[in-house]
């Protein structure tokens, strides 16, 4: 593994005694921030969940006398060079033009001192953005802080949410996220808000949405207390990101787990998901995962304020065959998300108890926002662009597209692509970000994925 390298600039910290208020936002003294800007990057060194029926919130806000917030130190990254090469972890594409992407750190210098735990992420940068299709990115990053998949969302061209990662081990009770209306020129910060009663050692984005221009949820792991306990806890705003709060506190904890994202359709429903494959102690019986006569997932109906295990896909036929054994399983989901308003898409997984390498793995896809849903063997890559039409990679290097909301999938080509994600502005227009082996490339089709061309995209000022 990598070492890593970083600058970590410190700044201020602001304490002040909270007032008690619904939305547990934290009153800081006014303050000037200084921002100064990195030299140029060649200028450094090379270097057990038990199912129950409600998930009930226990958070309570900060009372007036909350110790003073703890924020996490400054990072400031170094530029970017004009014309260098661009390589994009994941992509945004709002038009055929606009889109926004993260680009990772090449040689992960961005940060300093231990990064041995398995939870932080390894994929971080900046926050770019074009105007050209692809084939030329600004960079774009708020004043500070380094950036993953997880923790941006844009709405449209100009409006976007970014929330920065804070690595271990740092002791916050705090954090901000940032957010623009002109494209990434200027960046505004939210008001800090509460997210840790005893300081966590690290707060890691793991899926950020917005519904509208106001209302939208971040997810987060966040590991916090003396015994290092991994959980999640969700936050909301309803105000355009000026300010947040946690609205459910810590939803579980992770333990070996891991989340599988978050998925709101209006501002009451929404789900999220959580996978403990591999872990034997979580295995319970196989009615508890299908009780009702469908896989149980997590809905929340009032804007995540609790969530419930509600009976939503059919059972598919290879485990039916297994409930008349009443195995012991462990079935989790791996992948939550919202295409669009109405299309959403489950991966899941159940593994047997006393056969862990046996695995059971679906894809399960809705078009009519939860009633109804379609299930088939996922490639683990899926994408749509809308109700009927969808694109995945399956292994080995076949690009598929189905035209049927997932009934059919049929072989457009075969690629040398090893991983893949997927970006479509049309039935016709899209992007993907992939990969073979350690290198990442950026690819273009016109013709609904039947042919691709590679972008070389580079760096220009803004």
């Amino acid at each position: 593994m990598k070492k890593i390298f970083a600058i970590l600039l410190s700044f201020w910290m602001a304490a002040c005694n909270a007032s008690s208020t619904s939305n547990s936002a934290l009153q800081y003294p006014s303050a000037t921030l200084e921002i100064t800007q990195a030299p140029a990057t060649d200028m450094f060194p090379s270097p057990s969940l038990t199912p129950s029926v409600t998930l009930t919130p226990s958070f309570t806000p900060p009372s007036a006398t909350l110790a003073p917030a703890k924020m996490a130190a400054t990072l400031i990254i170094p530029t970017l060079q004009t014309g260098s090469s661009v390589k994009l972890l994941s992509i945004q594409m709002i038009d055929a033009q606009t889109g926004w992407g993260i680009q990772q750190e090449a040689s992960q210098i961005l940060r300093p001192g231990f990064r041995g735990d398995p939870y932080l992420s390894r994929s971080e940068g900046y926050i770019l953005r074009t105007l050209d299709g692809g084939k030329s990115w600004q960079n774009i990053t708020p004043p500070t802080g380094a950036y993953s998949s997880g923790g941006l969302f844009a709405h449209d061209a100009n409006r976007a949410w970014a929330s920065e990662n804070v690595p271990c081990c740092t002791n916050l009770t705090a954090t901000r996220i940032w957010h623009t209306s002109d494209g990434g020129r200027s960046w505004q910060p939210s008001l800090p808000f509460f997210i840790a009663e005893t300081g966590g050692e690290f707060f890691l984005p793991a899926r950020m949405q917005f519904i509208d221009q106001n209302t939208g949820w971040l997810l987060a792991s966040i590991e916090a207390g003396m015994g290092y306990s991994l959980r999640e806890a969700l936050f909301r705003t309803v105000d355009g990101g000026d300010t947040w709060e946690r609205v459910n506190s810590f939803l579980e904890d992770l333990g070996v787990c891991g989340n599988g994202g978050l998925a709101f359709i209006d501002s009451k429903t929404g789900w999220y998901g959580k996978s403990c494959l591999g872990d034997g102690k979580t295995s319970l019986p196989f009615n508890t995962h299908f009780a009702g006569g469908g896989f149980n997932v997590r809905l929340t109906t009032d804007g995540g304020n609790s969530f419930s295990l509600k009976t939503t896909m059919p059972i598919p036929s290879e485990l039916q065959e297994l409930a008349a054994t009443g195995p012991e399983m462990n079935c989790g989901e791996r992948r939550v998300i919202a295409f669009t308003p109405e299309v959403v898409g489950f991966e899941w997984e159940c593994e047997l108890f006393w056969q862990p390498d046996q695995h059971y793995r679906y894809f399960s896809l809705s078009t009519d926002a939860g009633r109804n849903w379609n299930t088939w063997e996922p490639a683990g890559s899926e994408y749509f662009f809308n109700a009927t039409h969808g694109w995945r990679l399956l292994a080995p290097g076949q690009l598929q597209q189905t035209t049927d909301s997932g009934l059919n999938w049929v072989t457009l080509k075969t690629v040398a692509w090893e991983g893949v994600q997927l970006d479509f502005v049309s039935e016709q227009e899209g992007w993907a970000v992939v990969s073979t082996g350690s290198e990442n490339a950026l690819v273009h089709t016109t013709d609904g994925g039947e042919t691709w061309e590679e972008i070389k995209p580079v760096i220009v000022p803004q």
